[in-house]
């Protein structure tokens, strides 16, 4: 932040929600005094930081925490995202499955609560939509002896490719992802490249995914559009500086989460100049601290109340979920449109 890796302390804790824990405890006791978390990155040490750091009356602004269980305020009550959660792209597919009527659905999905909650919530909308559940399936590390018949990576071997099937997935995989093997860590694979190619060709493939860049002309709080910001960004990266730094999918919403806190401390300042504090005395945001239920009740009444042009669209929040816009994509072809 203005040229300075030291404004905003950072950890990297490898999505282990003890790590993330005791890097919270790290920073919760060494000065100087912190006023919002942003991160962690994933839900599982986003679960884990965002339920602790509520006794410290810290807000916690996660900008790529997809599980749909950080959505219950009673569980994560000071907890925030700026990236949308699997579960709210449901009523989305099932308006398409509805458009096509199409009656007969499958689902697959491996163990974890992140994709098991939304999958339920599936499952629950499918049912309310009078669509047939043929199976609803999950694995752990490798699904060969539970799924075989619906399983992904043998669809090209079991025939479940060509226009009698459309495969709806998530959409945060890289360009042309059946291109690469990103994934298996060295293991066997048994479909090709080639093989791969044929399956998502020759059949529908639709994936949902929050938009990751506003590509209108739109001018974002910065005074910038998204795609000016981009370029901005991009040529940041080519600084030796930065030479260990990698773009990822989640980088602009992790720019509109540092926005998002910088608009909630700016109103939140002007708000206690005025008075708003119950209490009607004047503080200033260096007077917070730890046991300030009064301070940080307000930051998240204001957080509660934000919405803006970012980066990444318009931000506003639903309780603890970003609302934003979806992106559909479609394979046509060998090309993702």
């Amino acid at each position: 932040m203005n040229h300075d890796k030291r404004v905003i302390q950072q950890n990297l804790h490898e999505c282990m929600a003890g790590l993330g824990t005791r890097f919270l405890f790290e920073q919760l006791f060494r000065k100087p005094q912190k006023v919002m978390l942003i991160g962690p990155a994933c839900s599982p040490d986003s679960q884990a930081v965002s339920q602790t750091a509520y006794y410290w009356n810290l807000i916690t602004l996660s900008y790529s925490a997809a599980s749909s269980a950080l959505s219950n305020r009673d569980e994560y009550p000071y907890f925030f995202r700026t990236y949308v959660p699997d579960a709210m792209y449901n009523p989305l597919r099932i308006k398409i499955l509805k458009a096509f009527n199409w009656t007969r659905v499958a689902t697959i999905h491996t163990n974890f609560e992140v994709f098991s909650l939304a999958i339920d919530n599936l499952r629950t909308l499918l049912k309310q939509a009078n669509i047939t559940i043929l199976a609803s399936e999950s694995f752990g590390e490798s699904p060969k002896n539970q799924i075989e018949n619906i399983k992904a990576s043998n669809a090209y071997h079991n025939g479940m490719y060509g226009k009698n099937y459309m495969w709806i997935l998530l959409g945060w995989w890289s360009k042309d992802w059946w291109l690469v093997d990103e994934n298996s860590k060295g293991e066997n694979l048994t479909c090709t490249p080639d093989e791969l190619i044929e399956t998502v060709a020759s059949s529908m493939y639709i994936s949902t995914e929050v938009e990751q860049l506003d590509l209108s002309s739109k001018e974002t709080v910065a005074g910038y559009t998204a795609l000016e910001i981009q370029k901005m960004y991009q040529e940041r990266l080519q600084s030796p500086e930065y030479s260990d730094a990698r773009a990822s999918g989640v980088d602009f919403f992790g720019y509109d989460a540092v926005w998002s806190i910088a608009l909630t401390l700016n109103t939140s300042s002007a708000m206690m100049d005025a008075g708003f504090l119950e209490d009607g005395s004047m503080r200033n945001l260096e007077d917070f601290n730890y046991d300030d239920n009064e301070m940080s009740s307000l930051f998240f009444n204001v957080f509660q109340d934000l919405k803006f042009q970012g980066a990444t669209g318009h931000v506003s929040f639903s309780d603890a979920d970003r609302v934003g816009p979806t992106k559909l994509e479609q394979l046509q072809g060998k090309n993702e449109t």
